[in-house]
């Protein structure tokens, strides 16, 4: 046996991997299957029902021309899972064939990282990569892994493409459906009515404002009418490691850091008769921090505008780092959020920007967050000598001293507890986004027309509320 000989062995996984690096660095235009992955994918797609090994809910299934059939199903229905020629073989499911596709991608994508990497030392330091060799990859990456490349990549991401367009007529009801009175939809089957996710972000958002009015000691209302965002100064530039609207010196009108909050709280947290920190009051001010957090949190992703995925927000940083540029900005009055994420970058080989606008209320308490609750959390935890987030990590907004930087888990987490109790519907991340996404298309249209018909009113010179209808 060859697997008993170890130098066997190894000269066969070389030969292999030979092989597949060969067979995936070929430029295909017309005769697509010549290539050998190819040829080998489009078999993958054909299902004979007397083949073994195949799963039970394709191969059982009757056949037209005389194939042998196995089990009770009655075969499916015309135009669905499987058509039948005359020889009995048929077309593998498009949720069988788009796995069997990812498998292959995902397995390719991992030996062409081997092969573009083959020349650098496999103990070397990570951190001391080259800029060049990561500008080869990116080339590399582009020339021979993205959509358009004319390559077995290209080719598969294409048939990927036309096979999800089956798999969703292949599917069965809809996600999400809007009742007849147009007041609420069902997400898989659970009722959710408008009315009932208005209250509930409206709740939120409230929730989070009286929070910031406890941290401040009754001092938020105040300070909220006196923060003007269009006075604050900032730029979507790259303007160097820690640096964001929070440092810049023409934004001191703020009261930049840990001293507004200290003049604050200094009398319930401070005991200047014994000249030491109250650890109770500490404990308890950083605790209600925690909570607005993730009140925050869910206030940013339900009031952002169109959801994005968990990795999407939960990265966020309000600091520009060493080598990449911030993603909360204050832009013409409005806190913005921006984000460098596609899903589909694997595919393109670029990414896109999305921005979201926060409102005016939850923008103002961003703003405060920052640049007031962040340092003052940061200077309990040095002062008072409690354990606190690592110095690395003070640059993202999501973040404590247990979990590190939060991630889609502690989203999902937040807006369950949302959901649950103000909608009776449990809505994590993915199936928040579904919702959302539907509900916007409804909503967003109310806005629209309403904001069309108050620009007539002004253009007309009416009074609101005239000619409306």
């Amino acid at each position: 046996m060859i697997g008993d000989r170890l130098e066997y062995s190894e000269a066969l996984d070389l030969r292999v991997y030979r092989f597949c690096i060969v067979s995936l660095k070929q430029k295909v235009a017309v005769d697509i299957f010549a290539n050998p992955l190819l040829h080998f994918t489009a078999i993958l797609g054909v299902l004979d029902p007397k083949r073994r090994g195949v799963p039970d809910d394709t191969a059982g299934r009757g056949s037209s021309g005389g194939g042998s059939s196995s089990g009770n199903s009655t075969g499916p229905e015309p135009g669905k899972a499987v058509a039948r020629g005359v020889s009995g073989l048929g077309w593998c499911p498009a949720s069988k064939f788009t796995q069997r596709l990812a498998g292959i991608m995902w397995g390719g994508r991992i030996l062409m990282l081997e092969h573009f990497f083959e020349a650098e030392p496999i103990d070397g330091d990570p951190n001391e990569i080259s800029v060049a060799v990561i500008e080869g990859f990116v080339e590399q990456f582009r020339y021979w892994l993205a959509d358009g490349s004319h390559t077995p990549f290209s080719a598969i991401i294409r048939m990927m493409a036309y096979g999800k367009g089956h798999r969703r007529r292949e599917g069965g009801r809809p996600r999400v459906m809007w009742e007849a009175s147009g007041r609420a939809l069902r997400y898989l089957g659970q009722w959710v009515t408008i009315e009932a996710f208005q209250k509930a972000a409206r709740t939120t958002l409230k929730t989070a404002e009286a929070a910031m009015e406890e941290l401040m000691r009754g001092g938020w209302a105040e300070a909220r009418e006196a923060l003007t965002l269009d006075w604050v100064v900032d730029t979507a530039l790259f303007e160097g490691a820690g640096q964001s609207f929070a440092t810049n010196e023409a934004n001191s009108w703020l009261q930049l850091g840990p001293q507004r909050l200290a003049e604050l709280c200094w009398g319930s947290l401070w005991d200047a008769r014994l000249e030491k920190w109250r650890q109770d009051g500490v404990l308890g001010w950083l605790a209600k921090a925690e909570s607005l957090k993730w009140l925050l949190l869910a206030s940013v992703h339900v009031w952002g505008g169109q959801p994005g995925r968990g990795p999407e927000m939960m990265t966020a940083r309000y600091c520009d780092t060493q080598d990449m540029v911030r993603n909360v900005f204050v832009f013409d009055g409005q806190v913005m959020i921006v984000t460098d994420w596609d899903k589909n970058w694997a595919i393109r080989g670029l990414s896109r920007k999305v921005a979201w606008f926060l409102p005016n209320r939850l923008g103002k308490m961003m703003v405060a967050y920052i640049v007031w609750v962040l340092p003052f959390e940061r200077f309990l935890h040095a002062e008072a000598g409690i354990h606190g987030p690592s110095q690395s990590l003070h640059l993202w907004l999501w973040k404590d001293a247990r979990r590190g930087i939060w991630g889609t888990a502690e989203l999902s987490k937040e807006l369950d507890a949302v959901t649950r109790g103000m909608i009776g519907v449990l809505l994590i991340v993915s199936s928040y986004r579904h919702v959302a996404i539907e509900l916007g298309r409804k909503i967003c249209g109310l806005v629209v027309r309403q904001v069309e018909v108050e620009m007539a009113e002004e253009d007309d010179g009416a009074g609101p509320g005239v000619g409306a209808h």
